[in-house]
């Protein structure tokens, strides 16, 4: 019997086709929805506390030296994101790379050279909207419009960081050569099955990065992950 052409499911199974990308720890890091609607960015400890993530390890980081961002066997999902620990300075040059193994399979993703940006970290995943801005979440007279898990953000100044409705502004953001990221949830596999990894039987995450994270909070020691089972 021939098969049915279209019969295999939509997912990526290929780390390979994952987005790679680096942001600045200070002004370029992803924001996410926190605690009442609102948002914080990655240079905050609230990025690493709120329970968005579901795996940080905060240990000591040492150059060269991969650690375990996430492991589960005898279950299936979905990878949506992960990122690394950030650089110790203002300006520098790190290499960041993720070894993701699905049913057993390894895959190395060098990120290559970030380039010369302030405390870079290191990404997988496809974020869901981005746009110029300062990290401040305020008020201000002229709104900015962006895409995230939710749909278009709303072109209104009030009600400035309202996830629920579809609101978000940055303060004196519109000129800035920062930029910010939405992060997807964990409806992401739904509304863009193609942008996550799937696994059937087990994912392993370890991450490595040429740089020792020193003398910084914890937070900035921080790698992780966003994981939907399946059960």
């Amino acid at each position: 019997m021939a098969a049915v052409i279209g019969s295999r499911d939509n997912y990526n199974r290929d780390p390979n086709k994952m987005g790679k990308f680096y942001v600045s720890g200070f002004g370029g890091m992803p924001i996410i929805p926190y605690s009442n609607n609102s948002l914080t960015q990655g240079a905050a400890n609230a990025f690493h506390s709120t329970n968005y993530w579901t795996s940080i390890n905060s240990t000591g980081v040492t150059a060269n030296t991969a650690r375990t961002i996430y492991s589960v066997s005898g279950n299936s999902g979905f990878l949506i994101s992960a990122f690394s620990q950030m650089g110790n300075t203002n300006s520098m040059n790190a290499s960041v790379t993720f070894v993701v193994t699905i049913d057993g399979v390894a895959t190395t993703l060098a990120l290559g050279a970030s380039g010369t940006t302030g405390y870079p970290a290191g990404w997988l995943g496809t974020p869901a909207g981005i746009r110029r801005g300062t990290p401040t979440v305020s008020a201000q007279n002229t709104p900015i419009i962006a895409n995230d898990h939710l749909g278009p953000l709303g072109a209104s100044s009030s009600n400035v960081n309202i996830i629920g409705n579809k609101v978000v502004t940055y303060a004196q953001g519109d000129n800035s050569n920062q930029g910010q990221v939405l992060l997807p949830t964990l409806s992401w596999p739904t509304t863009n099955p193609l942008a996550c990894l799937r696994f059937e039987n087990s994912l392993t995450i370890t991450v490595a990065a040429n740089f020792t994270t020193v003398n910084l909070a914890t937070v900035y020691k921080g790698s992780g992950c966003l994981v939907r089972l399946d059960t």
